[in-house]
């Protein structure tokens, strides 16, 4: 709908008003002929992973929602980059057409945010992975800890106080000369209680058992779904309202504060999806650091892009097909395709390159449950 609004508003049959003095600088620039070969050659990469998209979809084994939005994006990707290699040898009208920049701003400011948020039901299953097996450890140890205490009690008891061991197999048990008993019960009674540590009764351990644990981590990561959907339309509305801020002073401020909003809370979103697989692993050691890692990867490429846009996005120019003082200079084009296309890219295919229902939900042993909770944390994000 906003951009049938921006085609009504700025129709090719319609004059368009006069552009201000400076204007926000569309990232990634305006398309041009030294755009044509990379825009063909990310339609080649994401084509080659179109088949390996629809192997994990039709694959039972590998079949869930992440997979599913992942090709969605794939497919957009395609289209967009088919769009900039035809826009970089078009006339200039139709390279600056305000519906095609405003398009190009909204799927570049929101692409990365959506695969930080297919990250989140990721995340959830190692928090429960960790919590599960870490409540479990603790039982057995609880367990072991009463066995050894005891052990312990039976060895210092009054009976074996009094009865020796025998050193021969001809000599009989010696007893001691001086019964022990009556000094050490007081002995016992007086220093016992006092050097021993004691747990208190209360604290949010106690409080905080396996159950509640999860629960906690479902309540989190909904709301971080919701949280990431919010920065989408955030990221949608700056590239949306771009193209009547090329024309309206008060529109072009509003677009800068769009871009600033959305991409620094999506930067922390992102932030807080990484530190969440951290504290999984630290929670429980032994789970494995693989889908640690394979989650630290792909929150560190999309953190990238989002660091790479906080600093280009602030730029102004002139004249949209400028090449100097804009972000069409044959440098601003090389950063964008290094610092913002290809970490996305490689998101993507890490993404696709593992089981992810095998790596984060049926590897880690989850129960039914915990895989239906999963899964209702992405259909959340896709319903708000």
């Amino acid at each position: 709908m906003a951009f049938l609004s921006l085609r009504r508003d700025f129709g090719d049959d319609q004059a368009l008003p006069p552009q201000l003095p400076l204007i926000p600088s569309p990232v990634g620039g305006t398309p041009s002929p030294i755009d044509y070969a990379p825009s063909c050659l990310f339609v080649a990469l994401y084509a080659l992973l179109v088949p390996l998209a629809l192997y994990r979809i039709f694959a039972r084994s590998s079949r869930n929602l992440i997979v599913v939005f992942t090709l969605g994006l794939i497919a957009e990707r395609i289209v967009f980059f088919v769009i900039r290699a035809w826009e970089a040898h078009a006339p200039n009208s139709q390279r600056t057409s305000p519906v095609f920049l405003a398009y190009a701003q909204s799927t570049l400011a929101a692409g990365f945010v959506s695969v930080g948020k297919d990250l989140v039901a990721a995340v959830r299953c190692l928090l429960v992975r960790a919590a599960t097996t870490r409540a479990s450890e603790s039982e057995s140890e609880a367990a072991n800890a009463l066995e050894a205490e005891a052990e312990l009690a039976s060895e210092k008891s009054p009976s074996s106080a009094l009865i020796g061991t025998a050193t021969f197999a001809d000599e009989p048990p010696k007893t001691a000369r001086i019964s022990t008993l009556p000094l050490a019960m007081p002995f016992a009674l007086s220093i016992g209680p006092s050097t021993r540590p004691t747990r208190a009764s209360g604290g949010w351990w106690r409080w905080m058992t396996a159950k509640r644990e999860r629960t906690l981590y479902d309540i989190a990561c909904v709301c971080m779904s919701v949280a990431f959907v919010i920065v989408i339309a955030l990221s949608l509305g700056s590239g949306g309202v771009y193209a009547k801020g090329m024309y309206v002073e008060s529109w072009a401020s509003r677009t800068l504060q769009l871009r600033y909003i959305s991409c620094g809370l999506a930067l922390v979103l992102i932030s807080i999806v990484h530190m969440g697989a951290f504290w999984a692993w630290a929670r429980n050691p032994t789970m494995g650091y693989g889908s640690v890692t394979i989650m630290s990867a792909i929150c560190t490429l999309l953190t990238i892009v989002g660091v790479y846009r906080l600093i280009v996005m602030g730029s102004e120019t002139e004249n949209l097909l400028a090449s100097t003082g804009s972000l069409n200079s044959n440098q601003s084009k090389a950063a964008f395709y290094v610092f913002h296309i290809a970490p996305e890219w490689l998101a993507i295919a890490i993404v696709l390159g593992v089981n992810v229902r095998e790596r984060f939900v049926l590897g880690g042993r989850i129960d039914a449950t915990d895989t239906a909770a999963a899964t209702m944390i992405a259909i959340t994000s896709v319903a708000v």
